[in-house]
C-alpha cells in the first residue's frame, strides 16, 4: 500500500472511530519563503462602540480608525438551538501600534461543552495576545501560537473537572490587524479570507479529512461540501484525550506567511464554518465587493445564510482597508 493510501486508511478510520472528530492530523511541509516583515506605522486611535477591553460575541459590533474599519457578528442560524460560536475583537496597543485583534472561535461537544470550549479559547486567547509587547512581528506571531497552546490546556483542564464537558473542544481563528499587514494563524475549519478587487487572494487551509480528500483529488470542492466527513477535523482546540494533534498555520516560514500586506480596497474576513458551508467563495466575493462597509457586508452575508439551510451557527469578523 503507497503512502497516499495508507494516510487516507488512517483518516478515513480514524473518522469513523471518533465520531465527531478524526483522530489523526495532516502535517504537510510546505516551501519557504522570505516573511514579509516591513514594518507598519503607527495608527490612529481607534473609535469603537465596545469596551476597549474588547467587545465580545453579544449582537454586532463596529470600529474604524483613519485605515479601516471593521465589524463582527454572530447569529444563531436555523438549526441549532444554542451558539456554540464566540467572537471577540477590540483595540490593542501592539509593538507601539494601535491595532485591532479578532478572535472567532467555532465550538463543539456536547449541549454546552462547545459554548464552553469556544468561549473559554475566545477569552483565554484575546487576553494573552493584547498584553504582549513586541516590535517583531515574529515575536507577536509566536504570543498568537503560544496563546492558542495555552487555551487548549486550559480546555482539557476544565473538561477534566465535570464529565458534561469531557470531549469538548473549539477551532480558531485569530488575526491582529494593522494599518497596512495584518498577522495571523488558526487551527480547525475557521477561515480566514483575503479579498481584492472581488477575488481570493489568499485564504487558510482548513485541517479537516475533506480538505486531504480534496487535495489527494478523491473528491471535488463542489463533492465536500455534504461529503459524511465534512465535520471531521484533523486539528482542534480540546477535543479529550484522544482529540487530534495540534496543528497551527501557517508557520512562519510558510508559503502562505501568517505576517501579509493588505491594500486599499481590500476585505479580510474571519469566519466560522457555519458561513463558507452554505455560501460558494464567488458569493462571499460579491457580498464583499458590492458592500460600502464592513458592517453592511457582515449584514449582508448573514441575510444570505439565512436564506439557505443555515445549518450551523454563523460567526465572522470582517475589516476593509481605506
Amino acid at each position: 500500500m503507497n503512502r497516499r493510501y495508507r494516510i487516507l486508511a488512517g483518516l478515513l478510520l480514524g473518522a469513523v472511530a471518533a465520531g465527531t472528530g478524526a483522530a489523526y492530523a495532516i502535517q504537510r511541509s510546505m516551501k519557504g519563503e522570505r516573511a514579509y516583515l516591513a514594518e507598519q506605522a503607527a495608527a490612529p486611535e481607534l473609535e469603537e462602540s465596545g469596551s476597549e477591553e474588547g467587545f465580545e460575541s453579544e449582537g454586532s459590533v463596529t470600529m474604524s480608525n483613519s485605515h479601516f474599519q471593521v465589524a463582527g457578528l454572530t447569529d444563531l442560524g436555523k438549526r441549532r438551538a444554542n451558539n456554540q460560536d464566540s467572537f471577540k475583537m477590540g483595540k490593542v496597543s501592539l509593538a507601539n501600534q494601535d491595532l485591532v485583534l479578532a478572535v472567532v472561535c467555532d465550538g463543539m461537544g456536547g449541549h454546552a461543552g462547545g459554548e464552553v470550549a469556544s468561549q473559554i479559547a475566545t477569552d483565554l486567547i484575546w487576553n494573552l495576545v493584547s498584553k504582549h509587547q513586541s516590535d517583531d512581528p515574529k515575536g507577536l506571531y509566536q504570543a498568537m501560537a503560544q496563546a492558542l497552546e495555552r487555551a487548549d490546556s486550559a480546555i482539557e483542564q476544565r473538561a477534566s473537572k465535570d464529565p458534561d464537558l469531557r470531549g469538548m473542544g473549539t477551532t480558531a481563528v485569530l488575526a491582529a490587524i494593522g494599518r497596512d499587514s495584518y498577522i495571523h494563524c488558526h487551527l480547525g475549519d475557521s477561515r480566514l479570507y483575503h479579498v481584492r478587487n472581488g477575488k481570493v487572494i489568499y485564504q487558510t487551509k482548513d485541517h479537516s479529512v475533506v480538505r486531504f480528500l480534496v487535495e489527494e483529488g478523491i473528491i471535488t470542492s463542489a463533492e465536500a461540501k455534504d461529503h459524511p466527513y465534512r465535520s471531521q477535523l484533523t486539528s482542534s482546540l480540546g477535543g479529550g484525550p484522544n482529540a487530534n494533534r495540534l496543528t497551527i498555520e501557517p508557520k512562519w516560514d510558510d508559503t502562505g506567511t501568517p505576517h501579509r500586506e493588505w491594500k486599499t480596497g481590500d476585505w479580510l474576513l474571519l469566519c466560522s464554518d457555519g458561513l463558507n458551508s452554505e455560501l460558494e467563495d464567488d458569493e462571499i466575493c460579491s457580498i464583499l465587493e458590492r458592500s460600502s462597509s464592513p458592517k453592511e457586508a457582515s449584514e449582508a452575508l448573514r441575510g444570505k445564510v439565512l436564506e439557505t439551510d443555515a445549518r450551523d451557527n454563523v460567526t465572522m469578523v470582517v475589516a476593509l482597508k481605506k
